[in-house]
């Protein structure tokens, strides 16, 4: 260990001194005149500082170091716990150790597989006494994000005897990054009583007991900010109360302050690490002192960078102060020499650094001592052992049977002397909720459940709104049990200021405060509400509860604002609210949320942006009437005439506090498994560029390299006559053939860099921070119609350009409706239907008093709609939903139909005549704090082999619950349900005449997702005959075989449930023949190809592409080679290495549109229309050719002339809209799907290769490697 003893010499020779440094305390052994307990165990090499539970490299343990003050030559370590010792848990990964105040026992936490739970338990620091304390395997929920078990961690001793630590046990995941949330829970010493003092929605760090009896931790948060840089310093009392920010809540950077304890002797001084938050939990090594500011860098000694006192980067972690001066960490030793291993193990993370942490001292003057280390692995958490001092026990004066508590506010005014007294009428209480059910899947905008554009992070429950008196007190009653936070409104319900931090009502308490943002008391006179009881929550004139943009705003716009503004009148103001959807949200929603100039804020909503890389902005305190409704141009537009006349009260408030709510789009945590992404949007964006290229509008519509690169909200997917893109080209009076024109066309170029959507086009998502300054910003165009003389490339509707894009974009909404957004019809029908979300439900929801209505109506389509109150206090309810032909019955399993907690429920199969429905309101915390998926739970053993609706039994409740479920009394409504609806009628029937085909397209009828289609082809007999195998969904067909080259006529007929079946019309005809076939390929594989685009290490001599350096080729098909019937394709390969699951050929995505070509499990698989063809074996190392064929009924593949697969194909692939890439998958490209070798002689036809085109040319069994 003589390394050890030289690095401590170089270290003293080297550090300078800063200030009076000198004349303090300075780094030495010498003042380790305790042992120092400590942990071995490698260093975390996790994403982030709140994801290290999910971590697995095994090794080490818990330890003693005798004699820390010697030299490292003589130092005796003994084991209190690893795999060696007698009472021992084995290998696996030892810490968080915590040591008794009386120095006798440590707590600490195990996890011992790689996706196993992490729990508590106790030692004696002799060795003895091994008890665990927690288990989380027999009493967690089961946990529904990313990371394996659940974990308790972070244990300390309080001073009466109990233990406070952090949990992942009420399954809460992080909206970022769909994680664990870990939250403050206290227990008894024997593990008993375990309950939450945190209702936080994402991580909490690190509890420490200050001197005084408070808990001092880190807290995560970010409430309308950041994700990435508020971990700050709060303390709490261990009841739960008074929760309050101590440091760095408002600031940037450090981006976290973590491992924070009390310094001997001063403590008004708090040591901890400063550590970056993508990255494991190391940084530098500072003390803050707490009197000089919550937000002020001024209060920082930085140990390591003293000249850079918030710096954060670094490999130091785990302080403990000796004193004001010299702190004991885990740091890496300086200097060349220092002990290393190396990065990479098998099986687990690559390390970050190769050189292994050691414990070490460090003093203001920047000496830094190695007191102790291990060449092979990394030591952690020193901890003096000796006795310390029992802090402060503070009483618990909590009352947890009670559901509510108190806020007291003795002047709203106190911090805000430039907002006139009486402006301030109201005080809004919402809720910041935390997701405990599954996502969707994917990460948009740094969100795993997309909820905004970058604007709010969590679905937001609005809880009512209380009076602010003359004086500007208030008082008020809450739920207990929930992240709470407060706005100010105006008379006109303007939002005036917003915490956007949380606190809870602590049950049975009363929380006080001074006033908004001040953190010094002022002397008021006495308030006018100690006069009374506390307020009562009331409902806003909109309702309360969940706000979902599409539900709650815009029926308003399409009410009042969409005539003018983006419908038949026109595009007013150049503004659309109309409600297409769009990738992600509507075209509405991106309008007004819109970055119009700068990035950091929804200019008309007045939104604060959420991402990453604006925290400059959002990490701010802002002013009164500053952001949201309170600085929203839309809000002053809809205050003036004429707008305030065209919206009522309701409709007025409603959009307001849809913007105080920062700009929120899907209101709850409900979605289809579709997810949030409009894939069909992309593609049809795509098709329509190509579109727009053959109609020459690059002219105007492109880059200097021709591509459209700008292409904001102009498809309309909700009503596709209605797309800008269609528009526009259009003179103003085509409107009498069902166009809508707009003549915006102007005869100049359109800047590419320009955007009306989203983010500010062509940057994207910032995940770093970023000076505001170095965001790109744009000049939002104020004049409309946009100046110059209008251009109508489009005559009228007529025109086939404008034909092509319109049935390119009504097919996507054919193929976006088949698997519907949440926010779009057909939702609750089609597949799995809406999967319902939840928010954690710490405390049960109550049942409501009285008890809501339950109406009944019978849609368009039959079906019997049953609702009930949507608003805060029905949260977390289920309804169980029971039906019955006699009036008055008495609900009981067998006549559940379904349960919900979504305020509505839908019965497609009510028989008809009179029905009597009873719904049942259950409040169950067993089921809704996130134990049992949502929905009906299904038995599946009835004798029948139909699924049944039943509740939840005993075995299956939570065991975190210690609350019985209870029942309301039924709520009863009846309805008349009709027999048979009519037959539903399919308008125009388009049929285009293409290469050997002929493709049928028409507008849906009736209700998207439960209309389906058949095709009839007419005999010359004038018999019909149905074309389509199986019910059609989408509005197109083609008919590669039954027209025989001949003229043929059409027609489409259109089913659904509970209609007569649709029958052909006389008259709905349409006749038309289809064109020889293409004998040539459509796409050629060759240097000279047109649009051929290689990328990496891709090289192409002739007709041979070599991937053997990775990479792919990308050749774009023109519109009238996309893929919409029979085609072929030929490929000769040569595979260098097999590969994982390599891409040959990819023009699709899997389960979705277009096919595509891949190797996997060492078979081929062509894939197409959700089928997969698979079989053969592929060679590795020979050259082989490949044929696919699609006839428009069934997929044949053949290696070497010899057919090794095929599968009947139940529709043709939708086109894919994108290009075809060869040696890579073109739905997502990963080193999973990357072809290493060669490719040679591909061609793509439009038409059934023949057989002897199929069998391989002479001498193919002779091509040279």
């Amino acid at each position: 260990m003589r390394w050890l003893s030289l690095l401590a010499c170089a270290c003293a020779c080297t550090a300078p001194l800063v200030g009076s440094a000198a004349e303090q305390p300075r780094a030495d052994r010498s003042l380790l005149q305790t042992p120092i307990v400590f942990c071995k165990r490698y260093n975390y090499q996790g994403l982030h500082i709140y994801d290290t539970f999910y971590q697995w490299r095994p090794g080490g343990g818990i330890y003693v170091l005798e004699n820390p003050a010697d030299s490292p030559e003589q130092h005796r370590v003994r084991p209190v716990i690893d795999p060696s010792t007698h009472q021992t848990l084995g290998q696996g990964i030892y810490f968080d150790p915590s040591l008794s105040f009386d120095a006798k026992r440590l707590l600490f936490s195990f996890k011992g597989a790689a996706r196993s739970s992490s729990a508590i338990f106790e030692i004696g620091i002799d060795g003895t006494g091994l008890r665990q304390v927690t288990n989380l395997d027999a009493n967690g929920n089961p946990y529904k994000g990313s990371g394996g078990g659940h974990h308790d961690v972070k244990p300390c001793y309080l001073p009466d005897g109990q233990i406070v630590f952090t949990s992942t046990r009420y399954s809460g995941l992080v909206p970022c990054a769909n994680n664990g949330v870990a939250i403050l829970h206290v227990m008894k010493a024997n593990g008993g009583d375990i309950h939450t003092i945190s209702v936080n929605n994402v991580t909490e760090f690190d509890p420490c007991v200050l001197p005084d009896g408070r808990i001092l931790f880190g807290r995560w948060e970010y409430v309308d900010r950041n994700a990435l840089v508020i971990q700050s310093l709060w303390s709490v009392l261990p009841d739960g109360r008074e929760e309050t920010a101590v440091y760095a809540n408002n600031m940037v950077f450090p981006e976290a302050v973590l491992q924070a304890k009390p310094v001997p002797a001063n403590f008004a001084l708090v040591v901890a690490a400063f550590t970056p938050h993508n990255a494991p939990p190391r940084g530098t090594i500072a003390m803050i002192d707490t009197r000089l500011g919550k937000n002020d860098p001024a209060a920082i000694f930085n140990f390591e960078t003293p000249g850079k006192p918030t710096h954060d980067r670094g490999e130091s972690c785990d302080p403990w102060a000796l004193n004001e001066s010299v702190v004991l960490y885990s740091g890496v030793p300086p200097g060349k020499d220092a002990p290393a291993i190396p990065r990479v193990a098998p099986g687990f993370r690559k390390r970050s650094n190769p050189k292994v942490n050691a414990l070490m001292l460090i003093d203001r003057g920047g000496r830094r001592v190695v007191v102790h280390g291990d060449p092979t692995i990394d030591l952690h958490n020193p901890i003096p052992l000796a006795p310390r001092p029992v802090p402060t026990v503070v009483a618990d004066v909590t009352d947890r049977t009670r559901r509510t508590g108190r806020f007291f506010v003795k002047n709203v005014y106190a911090s805000m002397p430039e907002v006139e007294r009486g402006t301030i009428k109201w005080l809004r209480v919402l809720e910041e909720t935390s997701r405990v059910s599954e996502s969707p899947g994917g990460t948009w905008m740094n969100q795993t459940f997309s909820i905004s554009a970058a604007l709010a992070w969590s679905a937001k429950i609005f809880h009512g709104i209380v009076p602010v008196e003359a004086d500007g007190s208030v008082c008020f009653e809450a739920p207990a049990g929930r992240a709470l936070f407060f706005q100010l409104l105006d008379q006109d319900y303007r939002l005036v200021r917003g915490m956007r931090t949380f606190v809870q009502a602590a049950p049975g308490t009363t929380r006080s405060c001074t006033g908004c943002h001040d953190y010094s008391p002022k002397t008021v006179g006495a308030p006018l509400v100690l006069s009374g009881e506390p307020r009562q929550l009331r409902e806003e004139s909109w309702g309360s509860g969940y706000l979902d943009y599409t539900a709650r705003v815009q029926p308003i716009l399409n009410a009042k604002c969409v005539s003018c503004h983006g419908g038949a009148n026109g595009m007013a103001a150049g503004l659309d609210l109309s409600g297409g959807w769009t990738e992600f949200f509507n075209i509405s929603y991106e309008h007004l949320t819109a970055r119009r100039e700068r990035m950091h804020t929804a200019d008309l909503s007045g939104g604060i942006c959420g991402m990453n890389g604006t925290a400059h902005w959002s990490c701010k305190v802002f002013d009164p009437y500053s952001h949201a409704s309170g600085n929203a141009p839309l809000a002053d537009i809809l205050l003036k005439e004429p707008h305030r006349k065209r919206l009522t009260q309701t409709d007025r408030e409603q959009i307001f506090a849809w913007m105080d709510s920062n700009s929120i789009y899907f209101g709850s945590w409900d979605y289809t498994a579709s997810g949030p992404r409009s894939r069909p949007f992309l593609a049809a964006v795509k098709r329509v560029k190509a579109v727009m290229k053959e109609a020459g509008c690059v002219r105007c519509h492109a880059d200097a390299k021709g591509e459209i690169r700008r292409f904001d909200q102009w498809i309309n997917l909700a009503a596709p006559e209605m797309s800008r893109v269609l528009r526009a080209p259009l003179p103003i009076s085509a409107t009498a053939d069902g166009g809508y024109g707009l003549a915006l066309c102007r005869n100049r170029s359109v800047d590419q860099t320009f955007s009306r959507k989203g983010l500010i086009y062509g940057f994207g998502y910032a995940h770093a921070v970023m000076d505001l300054d170095k965001f790109p910003t744009q000049v939002w165009p104020t004049a409309w119609p946009p100046e110059g003389e209008a251009v109508t490339p489009f005559a009228s509707t007529d025109d086939p350009n404008y034909r092509k894009m319109l049935a390119v974009i009504r097919e996507a909404r054919a193929a976006q409706l088949a698997k519907p957004r949440v926010d779009m019809p057909g939702a609750e029908w089609v597949g799995d239907g809406i999967r319902e979300g939840r928010s954690r439900q710490i405390l049960p929801q109550p049942l409501p008093e009285p008890l809501p209505a339950v109406r009944t109506t019978v849609d368009n389509n039959g079906f019997v709609r049953l609702a009930w109150e949507s608003s805060a206090r029905m949260i977390g309810l289920i309804g169980e939903v029971h039906r019955s032909t006699e009036a008055g019955f008495t609900p009981g399993e067998a006549t559940m139909i379904g349960r919900t907690e979504r305020f509505a429920f839908c019965d497609p199969n009510a028989p008809p005549g009179t029905m009597h429905y009873a719904v049942v309101f259950l409040s169950d915390p067993a089921e809704t704090c996130g134990t049992i998926k949502s929905g009906a739970v299904l038995n599946y053993q009835a004798s029948t082999g139909v699924p049944t609706v039943r509740a939840l039994r005993a075995e299956e409740r939570c065991p975190l619950s210690n609350v019985l479920p209870q029942r309301s009394a039924p709520v009863y409504a009846a309805v008349d349900v009709p027999a048979v609806l009519p037959a539903l009628s399919v308008g125009e029937v388009l049929a285009e005449p293409g290469d050997g085909r002929v493709v049928l397209r028409w507008a849906p009828a009736g209700t998207p997702g439960l209309t389906t289609y058949d095709v009839m082809g007419l005999h010359p007999d004038r018999v019909a005959e149905k074309l389509n195998r199986a019910p059609l969904k989408a509005t197109r067909f083609m008919d590669a075989t039954f027209h025989g080259g001949k003229d043929t006529e059409y027609t489409v007929v259109a089913n659904a449930p509970r209609r007569a079946a649709g029958m052909p019309r006389e008259g709905a005809w349409v006749r038309t023949r289809a064109l020889p076939e293409r004998r040539e390929p459509v796409l050629a594989l060759a240097r000279e190809t047109e649009g051929l685009r290689l990328t990496g290490g891709a090289r192409i001599a002739g007709d041979t592409l070599n991937l053997a350096k990775g990479g792919f080729a990308a050749l774009t098909p023109t519109e009238e080679r996309v893929m919409d019937g029979p085609f072929s394709f030929v490929v000769t390969v040569y595979f260098d290495e097999p590969g994982k699951m390599p891409v040959l050929l990819g023009f699709g995505q899997w389960n979705r549109a277009g096919w595509f070509l891949q190797k996997i499990g060492g078979r081929w698989r062509f894939h197409l229309s959700s089928v997969s063809c698979d079989g053969g074996i592929v060679p590795v190392g020979e050259w082989v050719r490949v044929v696919g064929i699609y006839d428009g009924d069934t997929a044949r593949l053949y290696q070497n002339g010899e057919m090794v697969a095929q599968a009947r194909i139940p529709a043709a692939p939708a086109s894919p809209g994108q290009e075809l890439f060869l040696g890579q998958y073109s739905a997502r490209n990963e080193a999973a799907y990357q072809f290493k070798g060669k490719m040679r002689r591909f061609a793509l036809y439009t038409r059934v290769l023949k057989p002897e085109e199929i069998a391989p040319p002479p001498r193919a069994a002779g091509l040279a490697k």
